[in-house]
């Protein structure tokens, strides 16, 4: 049998950390779940050790706030890469509703499941249903599982953490006498400025030939150019494996995604391996400072400004009109424009164009990168796609694989009955191009589709 069950527990961390807004962006009757996954060897035969996390927000659960214990159940699929159903866990778990003083921070519960299973690739689907509303969530990742046999050196997957201790406990989330509390988001920021995480390191060379090896830790910025380095660490092997888990300090990285990258080198054998995991990092008071910079137009340098925000979100038409005003032309202007789109007149917030300035300056912080200006990310076609659609439900990242470049299928729920953009790094430098869409007056290109199809399958990393 390919698939053999093995430890099922749950237990409710209770975690405060910054998430970005892009994760809570599903419709207001579903629950926002998040799925990550890593793999070790399993001292089986032929078998991985799949650890799957998962976690939710414990605000967007039971509205009852009493201390009644309420329930969610949870089902996850695991399919092969011909979408053929390999095996189905079911499961329930139970929590406390979030406290109303509490909303403002955020509260997230994680927890994670294991399985051994053979190395090939798959599909995990995850459903959950909040039995007090009824309210359900759904997630899916396709992942590789590696094979850890043979006698080279090795290393695992990376783990993503939000907490590593020390622990003489024994539950799911102690491993090798360190308790590790995953972080399925995989984001970090102004609450949770540590990027923890945890691997193992397989069939070092026996001690008596050298007795130490080598670490070196690394950033990679979205185009896989070195971006930071966090030095090198010389450790005395335990044996002839090891574990690595610690922490590095990411509050001096600049918003948006990178990769992780941990290279071993065993003198002894002269072998070197290595793991690459991505992150993301954001930070909503940076987002919500350059969002409020903005001013309203008081000479033609700010009144410029303000143009290059509604550029996208206006006809050709109505930009040369606005071109040709005066500066009291252009106030007057903009002012009957975000009151026409303000969803509610009654409140002395426009709602639409606060979240349109939080756009522009999301895409500004998050897509400056590779050749493209300093500030200039809201030029991007990731910026311009963020800034009409807004924050997408759900962002499929694409590293390097043999036969395609690195790429982003962007997923919108609720534009057009369901829409998605996919974004293709297609010079090496983290400009992402879009190359494919299904949203009406997108570009479309069914050869691309089609391809992605036959190569969707290689790891996420």
């Amino acid at each position: 049998m390919p698939l053999i069950k093995t430890r099922l527990f749950f237990f409710c961390a209770l975690l405060v950390i910054a998430l970005p807004l892009w994760c809570f962006s599903q419709p207001s009757d579903s629950v926002d779940l998040w799925l990550d996954y890593s793999c070790f060897a399993s001292g089986q035969d032929s078998l991985t050790t799949l650890e799957i996390y998962y976690g939710f927000d414990r605000r967007e659960l039971n509205v009852d706030q009493s201390d009644t214990s309420k329930q969610i159940d949870l089902n996850l699929e695991v399919r092969t890469s011909t979408d053929s159903l390999l095996d189905t866990l079911n499961w329930a778990v139970s929590y406390t509703p979030s406290p109303a003083d509490s909303a403002a921070i955020g509260q997230f519960l994680s927890d994670l499941v294991s399985i051994w299973i053979k190395p090939g690739e798959y599909r995990l689907v995850l459903r959950c249903q909040d039995k007090a509303t009824l309210r359900s969530g759904r997630t899916e990742v396709k992942v590789k599982v590696s094979e850890f046999s043979g006698d080279a050196l090795g290393v695992s997957s990376l783990q993503l953490a939000l907490q590593i201790s020390e622990s003489g406990q024994k539950n799911r989330f102690t491993k090798h006498s360190k308790l590790v509390v995953p972080n399925p988001t995989t984001v970090y920021g102004s609450l949770n400025p540590m990027l923890y995480f945890y691997c193992e390191v397989y069939n070092l060379a026996p001690a008596a030939v050298d007795s130490s090896y080598q670490i070196a830790y690394e950033v990679l910025d979205s185009s896989g150019a070195l971006f930071k380095e966090y030095g090198r660490s010389l450790k005395t092997k335990p044996g002839n494996s090891a574990v690595i888990a610690t922490g590095l300090n990411i509050a001096s990285l600049p918003l948006g995604r990178y990769q992780l990258r941990i290279s071993v080198t065993d003198p002894a054998s002269g072998q070197s391996a290595q793991a690459k995991k991505t992150f993301f990092v954001y930070r909503e008071e940076e987002i919500r400072a350059s969002a409020q910079a903005v001013p309203e137009p008081a000479n033609e340098d700010q009144a410029a400004r303000i143009r290059e925000i509604i550029s996208y979100l206006t006809t050709p038409d109505q930009l040369k009109l606005y071109d040709g005003l005066t500066l009291e032309g252009k106030q007057n202007f903009l002012k009957d424009f975000w009151q026409k789109k303000d969803p509610d007149p009654l409140t002395a917030v426009n709602e639409y164009k606060q979240d349109v300035y939080r756009r522009f300056a999301f895409a500004i912080a998050s897509f400056s990168t590779g050749r493209i200006k300093p500030n200039q990310g809201w030029k991007s076609d990731r910026g311009r796609v963020y800034i009409i659609y807004g924050p997408p439900d759900r962002i499929i990242p694409h590293a390097y694989a043999t036969a395609t470049k690195p790429w982003d299928k962007w997923e919108y729920y609720n534009v057009q009955g369901g829409v998605f953009f996919v974004f293709e790094d297609q010079n090496g430098y983290g400009d992402y191009v879009l190359v494919h869409s299904t949203a009406k007056g997108e570009k479309y290109d069914p050869k691309w589709n089609q391809f992605m199809e036959q190569d969707i399958l290689a790891p996420i990393e």
